[in-house]
């Protein structure tokens, strides 16, 4: 049997240098509230959980944001290069949204993935699994990161 946890739990919290004390209201994060109530959104609107707006999340290597699509817009291609992302579609269909009269709204949530990660010598197989991709696209990362 294997029993793994952190022994430290508060260690995953950045407290703010302002205050030395935390109460809930530093760990309740309440602009998302709502978000998806708008009946016609606009072309596209993102709002975000982040270090700058939650100061709670400092440490935790996690931000999220919620996206509002308006009929027939789309989420344009981009790249997170340091985070995965995980996206939810919570109403609509999300693919280049071809409704012509449903919006669509998705919840992400974004992992910050260290580049460090590619230079503590775990062996690239290793790596290719974790990551879902392959050697090559491993050795191209780490190419790229100068590691």
């Amino acid at each position: 049997m294997v029993c793994a946890g952190d022994p430290d739990i508060i260690s995953d919290f950045i407290g703010p240098k302002i205050s030395p004390t935390l109460d809930g209201n530093f760990f309740n994060y309440w602009t998302l509230r709502g978000t998806f109530d708008a009946a016609n959104p606009p072309d596209l609107k993102a709002t975000k959980a982040n270090m700058a707006v939650f100061p709670a999340l400092n440490g935790t290597s996690v931000s999220f944001a919620t996206l509002e699509y308006s009929v027939g817009t789309l989420n344009p291609p981009h790249i997170h290069p340091c985070a995965a992302e995980l996206l939810i579609v919570v109403d609509g269909i999300l693919k280049y949204n071809p409704s012509s009269d449903t919006p669509a709204m998705d919840v992400s949530a974004f992992v910050l993935v260290p580049s460090t990660v590619f230079a503590t010598g775990i062996d690239d197989n290793i790596l290719a699994k974790g990551f879902e991709t392959n050697v090559p696209t491993i050795k191209k990362i780490k190419k790229g990161l100068g590691a």
